[in-house]
């Protein structure tokens, strides 16, 4: 619901609303997506005139099954939005020739306001402000979903997703600093050399380069765009951003970002030492203290990014890595490629993460917030202290089962864990996020925060029979992840599915007692 206006820039008035989900985003008349941004209102405007007018041709319209164009709009400086008429062509099985038609489109600027009646953090010293932009995208239909025949429906959401994809991408552009060499019409072999592949994923390949003029060392992700998904594409391009906007000293640095039409190259810090883990199993002192100095370590980083409006998503002991070979403690959170940004609780409807790390609330397909990342700490928490996995199952089934129950357990009393670092973990692995610890309530806690004293006697706690077992955890969690990933999420959304169809049926029944 829009309320005041706020004067933008040239006169522009750009109206406030109070809610990041606006009534009509339950609208069945129409097609809705909303954006948010923290980038200033000229940037917004700017990215959004890209997208419309796409003088580089480089929307994700212009190739594929469903093309389309903006072919004309207007701007309307007092409400700040636009109206486009957007010309399409769907390739469709079922016609014999290419459908062609036209629809209409509104895109419209916000400024989100918290006030009084609705606060957008559960923590309620740090309401979001009113820096932040809300672009809403919306398609009006001009009849109930219902009447609309269902592959011509499915046309028009496909080529709105489409559109919503460029204003993504475009949002994510404006807010990329100046790199120092890269998006600048350079090709990235003119920059660097790449040397010997150092892993390979689903999503890249890192290697290891050398920049050319300074013989500086960098580890380099490539991505090839051949064949990509409009999404994934678009989602580089989000990874990017939202790593440029992080400067950390425990978050792993980009150093520069290449654009070339057939695969994007991201240049990061490279990090010689490994990962966390790898390297725990192989040292030969390690004590609870120093499992509480990593934590520490990660809870900053961790807070540092849901400070900045960020969840990571992915938090996993692979990415966890060092600095160097020789240092165990300089740690640095990596792997953004799942980030994204939040403005509101429960805001988050993606499906992601690694399943033994992965929080209830996104099992059980419901929105999510910052509080997913706490989960995750909470597991790595728990395998730092005993070198296993707090949840486990044969299956995928009892695997999630066991971490929607939230069911897991210590080793005795007497296992030689302090009753703090306990204390952290029943903190974090909490079900229902609303109570489970912030970033910042984790740091405050006793153990996080232990006296020289305190720090003392955690030294006196080895943890030296967690080294062994840390040995080959990442090869092994990833073998067993990867026989789970295969029917993990097709399996999962049935289930789910399933349980949301009974849950009407029972509401009934209850109201009938």
């Amino acid at each position: 619901m829009a309320s005041r206006v706020s004067i933008g820039i040239d006169g522009v008035s750009l109206p406030q609303r109070h809610t990041l989900h606006p009534d009509a985003a339950n609208d069945p008349t129409l097609l809705f997506k909303s954006y948010h941004t923290r980038n200033p209102i000229g940037r917004v405007i700017e990215g959004i005139s890209n997208v419309i007018n796409d003088t580089k041709k480089e929307s994700y319209g212009l190739s594929g099954d469903h093309l389309f164009r903006i072919s004309g709009h207007t701007f309307h400086a007092t409400g700040c939005y636009w109206e486009c008429k957007v010309e399409y062509e769907a390739h469709l099985p079922i016609y014999p020739k290419p459908k062609r038609g036209a629809f209409g489109i509104e895109m419209r600027c916000y400024r989100i306001e918290a006030n009084d009646e609705e606060n957008f953090s559960d923590n309620s010293d740090n309401e979001y402000d009113e820096k932040i932009l809300a672009v809403d995208i919306i398609l009006r239909l001009g009849t109930t979903k219902d009447n609309v025949n269902g592959n011509e429906l499915s046309s028009l959401q496909k080529l709105f997703y489409l559109l919503c994809l460029d204003v993504w991408r475009s949002l994510s552009i404006i807010g990329f600093p100046e790199f120092p060499e890269g998006c600048r019409d350079k090709f990235f072999k003119e920059i660097y050399q790449l040397n010997d592949q150092m892993k390979s994923g689903q999503f890249g390949t890192v290697c290891l380069g050398t920049h050319r003029a300074t013989g500086r060392r960098a580890a380099i992700k490539i991505i090839m765009r051949k064949d990509m998904k409009p999404i994934d594409d678009a989602s580089v391009f989000n990874e990017v951003d939202i790593l440029a906007s992080l400067k950390h000293e425990y978050i792993c640095p980009l150093l520069d970002f290449f654009v070339q039409p057939d695969c994007f190259f991201i240049v990061m810090q490279l990090m010689e030492g490994g990962d966390l883990f790898d390297r725990l199993g192989s040292i030969q002192t390690y004590n609870e203290d120093e499992a509480r100095k990593l934590c520490k370590k990660l809870l900053v980083a961790v807070n540092y990014c849901h400070e900045q409006n960020i969840v990571h998503c992915d938090l996993k002991p692979k990415n966890l890595v060092l600095l160097t070979k020789s240092d165990d403690s300089s740690i640095k959170l990596a792997d953004f490629g799942f980030a994204t940004r939040f403005y509101g609780p429960n805001s988050l409807t993606k499906q992601c993460g690694t399943p033994y790390f992965v929080a209830p609330e996104i099992l059980l397909n419901n929105g999510y917030g910052e509080k997913a990342d706490m989960w995750s700490v909470g597991v790595i928490t728990y395998i730092l202290l005993y070198g296993k996995l707090p949840f486990t199952g044969k299956k995928h089934l009892d695997l999630f089962k066991a971490i929607i129950s939230g069911r897991y357990s210590f080793d005795g009393e007497n296992d030689g864990i302090s009753d703090d670092s306990k204390a952290l973990v029943k903190g974090l692995l909490v079900t229902d996020p609303s109570k489970r610890w912030s970033a910042s309530e984790a740091l405050n806690c006793v153990w996080i925060g232990s006296d020289i004293e305190r720090q003392h006697a955690l030294r006196r706690r080895s943890l030296l029979n967690v080294t062994h077992k840390l040995k080959g955890f990442n090869g092994r969690l990833a073998w067993e992840s990867a026989i789970l990933k295969v029917r993990t999420i097709i399996y999962w959304k049935n289930i789910v599915a399933r349980r949301r169809r009974s849950e009407p049926a029972q509401s009934q029944n209850d109201n009938k007692e």
